[in-house]
């Protein structure tokens, strides 16, 4: 037969079944709190950045790494090959316009130079030699011609005579036949000797003509040797720092190396490297932004050097505040050049852009939450984003990164 169940057993399974129960419906109870914040999470409004869309003009920009670069520099080159025999100047050093910078071996230049003077020399003697001998040669035959002159005016007396006479029956007509031969041979030699002073005088003309081209030729060459022999010791051509200098005296040195830079550091510049991609959408004269720290200078783009370096091209920059006493030397900037820009467009300061399938999302605030809203997106700059659909003017949007909430329409803003 059966017996009654102690009591303290029963109180103990009942326990047990309402411990089950309470487990059970408080295990439900967290689910649905954690379904609940999964279908919609919350943030706190502290914790976003939020910016309002206005409309107005928008810059679209590349953007580059830049480097303050002095705006005046001179660079000062080898003229010769020759040998570094002293450094005048240690670099960081401020110099004066003229002052010399280094001084380099000259001796065979300044012997090139006084060589050069001993020809120049000798080509006046050779002209003064060439005249005395034209003068001398001209007036020997200047002499002969008037003898020559003098023998036709005798001649032509003779003919006279004996044409006379032998009008008269005289002399026979040979004898008028000879002097008449006599006297067209004195006129030939005559013709001969006036030719040949001409021709004496066009050809000495002529050499001395060469003599003068050759001394020319030789006082140029001598100008530049003395020039290039006063660049041997380089002297700075403006006021400003000494920011290189060949070091290693007695050192073979090149024409054409560089052996000093004096940089004027009164003004400066932005250089900076934009890949070659984007080479097409730059263009001399268009506008550009500086970033300083916080501030922002305006400039203009001055030259594009064409040369291609690791994929990159240089862009040289110039500052409207190009004293600025924020520039330094070699200091590194932000440099955003504008190549497009629009006016009366709907734009919001730039942050993160959620990508959901082949578009975009913006979260717009409405009330109490951040709703995910599609856009269309145009130009961009580094501060601001053009909105081209999806917004409007005076709505706010979430700025800090919400892509952790792509997967929900809305985000409760506590």
């Amino acid at each position: 037969m059966d017996r009654p169940i102690d009591p303290r057993v029963r109180r103990s399974r009942r326990l047990r079944l309402a411990l089950r129960v309470v487990g059970v419906v408080l295990g439900l109870a967290v689910l649905a709190l954690l379904l609940a914040g999964w279908a919609r999470p919350s943030v706190r409004r502290q914790g976003i950045r939020t910016a309002v869309v206005a409309r107005g003009p928008l810059e679209a920009t590349v953007t580059a790494s830049g480097t303050v670069v002095p705006e005046h520099e001179q660079v000062l080159s080898s003229p010769l090959d020759t040998r570094l025999l002293e450094v005048l100047v240690p670099p960081g050093t401020a110099v004066q316009q003229g002052q010399a910078l280094v001084r380099l071996d000259v001796g065979e230049a300044t012997l090139a130079l006084e060589k050069l003077g001993e020809q120049i020399a000798l080509k006046h003697v050779e002209s003064q030699s060439e005249s005395i001998a034209t003068r001398q040669t001209l007036t020997d035959l200047q002499a002969q011609r008037d003898i020559r002159k003098l023998e036709v005016e005798s001649a032509s007396l003779t003919v006279e005579r004996n044409q006379a006479l032998f009008d008269k029956g005289i002399v026979s007509g040979n004898d008028l036949r000879a002097a008449q031969m006599e006297l067209e041979k004195a006129r030939l030699e005559l013709r001969r000797l006036e030719e040949n002073v001409q021709q004496t005088g066009r050809a000495s003309a002529a050499r001395l003509h060469k003599l003068e081209l050759e001394r020319s030729i030789l006082g140029k060459e001598r100008d530049e040797a003395a020039r290039l022999l006063e660049l041997a010791t380089a002297r700075a051509d403006r006021d400003g720092v000494l920011t290189y200098v060949l070091q290693d005296e007695g050192a073979s040195v090149h024409r054409g190396d560089v052996i000093a830079r004096v940089a004027d550091l009164g003004s400066f510049r932005i250089e900076t490297r934009v890949p070659d991609v984007r080479a097409t959408s730059l263009a001399t004269g268009m506008a550009a932004r500086v970033a300083l720290g916080d501030t922002i200078l305006d400039g203009q783009v001055s030259r594009i050097l064409p040369e291609v370096e690791n994929g990159t091209i240089t862009v040289l920059v110039d500052l409207m505040q190009r004293t600025h006493a924020g520039l330094r030397p070699n200091r590194r900037v932000d440099v955003h050049l504008v190549t497009a820009r629009t006016e009366g467009t709907l734009c919001v300061a730039r942050g993160p852009v959620v990508r959901l399938g082949a578009g975009d999302v913006l979260f717009v605030v409405r009330g109490d939450a951040a709703v995910r809203t599609p856009v269309r997106l145009g130009i961009a700059n580094f501060a601001q984003q053009e909105i081209l659909e999806g917004l409007a003017e005076g709505d706010e949007v979430v700025i800090s990164d919400m892509s952790e909430y792509a997967h929900v329409k809305e985000v409760k803003l506590r």
